[in-house]
C-alpha cells in the first residue's frame, strides 16, 4: 500500500515529486497503523460459580496512527505544506468539510489483493480501493530538526527542508470500506435480486425512495441479511422523498421540489423479522443468512419513480 496515495480531506499523505539536485516535493507516509479497535460488551463474575458472565459483543471505534516525513524544495515551500497538512488533519477542518457526517471523512488509500473480483493492477494482481470514514482527534504533532534536510545541516536554518510529523484519527465506524459505493436501482417489486458485498462483513443498507402514487395504507417490505422491514409510504404526496440510514438507524421524508432539511419519520418505519436493522452480507460467506439476494414486495399498489434505489458500501471487518 506505501507505493500508492494515501489521500485524506484533500492532501495526498503518501506522494512524492523529484525535483532538480535530487530535491523532494511532498509527503512519504512511514507507518500506517489501523490495527486498533476493540470490541465492546461487558462480562461480570459469576454468582457462586467459576467463570464469567458475558454479553453480545460488538465493535467499538477503531483509531488510526500514521507518521510520515513532509518535504518542500525549500525552507518557505516547507512550512507552506506544514500548514496544509495541519489544516487537513484538524479536527474542525475535517468537521466544516462534512458537517453530516460530524467530520468522520474518507481516507482513502488502496490494497493490493488476490482477489480476482476486484480491479487489475499494473502489475497484473488486483486492487481493492478502499477508505476509512475518519476524524482526526487533534492537530498533527511534528518536530524541526535543524539537520532534517536532504543533506545533513541543510541551509543551516532551523527546520531544513524536512519534517517529521505524526497524526491519530478515530472512526466511529471501524468497517473498512470499499470505494465507490454501490447503488442498486428499482422500483416495481423483486423476488431474489441479487446484492452483492464482496467484503467479508455485514454493510449498512440505505434506502431510497421517490414517490410517484401512493394510495392509503400503502407500504413497502425488504427482506435484506436476515431483517425484514416495512416502510409505510400511504398517503405521502408525490415527488417525497423517502430516505433510511443504515448507519444511523432512522427514516425521514423530504420533498424533490424544494428544502434540504428532513423531517423524522419513525412511525413510517417497522421491523418485522429479528428486530435487527438490514445489512448487505458478504456474498461468499456461508456464516451469515440471505447472503447475496433482496425480496421487495409492495401492497396497496404504491408505485416509485426512477432513482429509488439500495445505497451501501461493501465492507471488511
Amino acid at each position: 500500500m506505501f507505493d500508492s496515495p494515501v489521500k485524506y480531506n484533500g492532501f495526498n499523505l503518501n506522494e512524492i515529486d523529484s525535483l532538480s539536485s535530487g530535491v523532494r516535493r511532498g509527503s512519504v507516509l512511514e507507518v500506517f497503523d489501523y490495527g486498533r479497535s476493540q470490541g465492546v460488551g461487558y462480562t461480570e463474575k459469576r454468582a457462586q460459580d467459576d467463570g464469567l458472565d458475558a454479553s453480545d459483543v460488538y465493535m467499538g471505534p477503531r483509531y488510526i496512527n500514521m507518521s510520515g516525513t513532509l518535504y518542500g524544495e525549500d525552507e518557505a515551500d516547507l512550512y507552506d505544506l506544514l500548514q496544509d497538512l495541519r489544516t487537513c488533519l484538524t479536527p474542525t477542518s475535517a468537521y466544516a468539510f462534512d458537517k453530516w457526517d460530524q467530520g468522520y471523512i474518507p481516507l482513502e488509500f488502496v490494497l493490493p489483493t488476490k482477489d480476482s473480483r476486484f480491479d487489475v493492477r499494473p502489475a497484473g494482481d488486483f486492487e481493492r480501493l478502499v477508505e476509512y470514514r475518519a476524524r482526526p482527534v487533534g492537530q498533527p504533532s511534528f518536530s524541526l530538526r535543524r539537520d532534517g534536510g536532504v543533506t545533513p545541516g541543510a541551509q543551516g536554518d532551523v527546520g531544513g527542508v524536512a519534517v517529521a510529523w505524526s497524526a491519530q484519527l478515530e472512526c466511529k465506524d471501524p468497517r473498512m470500506y470499499v470505494r465507490p459505493d454501490t447503488w442498486l436501482q428499482w422500483t416495481t417489486p423483486q423476488t431474489g435480486l441479487t446484492i452483492r458485498n464482496r467484503g467479508d462483513y455485514p454493510a449498512p443498507l440505505d434506502i431510497l425512495l421517490i414517490c410517484n402514487a401512493t394510495p392509503a395504507n400503502s407500504y413497502v417490505e425488504i427482506d435484506c441479511g436476515g431483517s425484514t422491514i416495512r416502510i409505510k409510504v400511504g398517503g405521502l404526496s408525490s415527488n417525497t422523498i423517502v430516505r433510511y440510514s443504515g448507519e444511523l438507524k432512522v427514516l425521514t421524508i423530504d420533498n424533490a421540489s424544494g428544502g434540504t432539511a428532513d423531517t423524522l419519520r419513525m412511525d413510517l418505519f417497522s421491523l418485522l423479522a429479528d428486530k435487527t436493522h438490514p445489512k448487505v452480507n458478504p456474498s461468499d460467506d456461508d456464516k451469515y443468512p440471505g447472503d447475496g439476494k433482496v425480496n421487495i414486495r409492495f401492497s396497496g399498489a404504491p408505485t416509485f419513480k426512477a432513482g429509488t434505489r439500495f445505497m451501501y458500501s461493501e465492507s471488511f471487518a
